[in-house]
C-alpha cells in the first residue's frame, strides 16, 4: 500500500501529482482512476483515495492536467535507494513571487499555461512554470528575473518552479517591491 500526501495547498497537491508519476501511478486529473489500467492490482481502498486527492488538485490548482502534462514530460529520476516515508523529495524549487518584477509576474500570469515560457499553469495564489535544461533558449527573449531564477532551479537539478506568494525568499536573488529591485 502506497502513502501520499494528502493536497491541502498547491505545493502539497503538486507534491501528490509528483508522488503519482513517481509510481507510474499517474492518471488525467478529470478521470477517475477506478477506470484505468495501472499494470498492477490495486485495492479499491487506495484507487478511492487517490479519486479524492485528485479532486483536491482541482481545489488548490487552476488547472492541474497542465502540470499533469508538464510532469509527465519531466524526466524521471531512478531512485538508488528507497526514500523513507517521511521524506519529501520533490525536483521543483519553490520560490516567493517577490523574485519576478510586476511586469514578468503579469507577463506570465497573462499567458495560457502551454506557451512559452510558462508551460506549466497559473495557480491560485502563483504561478508553476517548467525549467526544463534540454528546452532551446537560443532566440528567445527571457527577462533577467526570470532567467535569474531559472539558473537557480538548474543548480539545484529542479524541473520546474514553483512562485508561490507565500513562498521563500532566496538570498541569492533579487527580490522586487514597488517595482524596484532589492539586492
Amino acid at each position: 500500500m502506497y502513502t501520499f500526501t494528502k493536497p491541502t495547498c498547491s505545493v502539497t497537491a503538486i507534491t501528490y501529482l509528483l508522488e503519482l508519476q513517481r509510481l507510474g501511478l499517474m492518471f488525467h486529473p478529470d478521470d477517475s482512476p477506478q477506470g484505468c489500467d495501472f499494470d498492477r492490482e490495486l485495492p479499491s481502498m487506495m484507487l478511492e483515495v487517490m479519486d479524492q486527492y485528485m479532486e483536491a488538485t482541482h481545489h488548490y490548482l487552476e488547472d492541474p492536467s497542465s502540470i499533469v502534462c508538464e510532469i509527465d514530460k519531466a524526466p524521471v529520476q531512478p531512485q538508488e535507494q528507497p526514500v523513507s516515508q517521511s521524506a519529501n523529495v520533490l525536483s521543483v524549487l519553490d520560490l516567493s513571487t517577490d523574485h519576478l518584477s510586476p511586469e514578468t509576474l503579469a507577463m506570465l500570469s497573462e499567458r495560457p499555461p502551454e506557451t512559452f515560457p510558462l508551460y506549466g499553469g497559473n495557480l491560485m495564489n502563483g504561478l508553476f512554470i517548467s525549467a526544463c535544461k534540454d528546452y532551446d533558449y537560443s532566440g528567445r527573449k527571457l527577462p533577467i528575473d526570470l532567467l535569474a531564477c531559472l539558473m537557480a532551479a538548474w543548480a539545484n537539478d529542479c524541473s520546474h518552479i514553483l512562485f508561490d506568494c507565500d513562498g521563500p525568499i532566496d538570498d541569492r536573488l533579487c527580490t522586487y517591491s514597488d517595482s524596484i529591485p532589492d539586492q
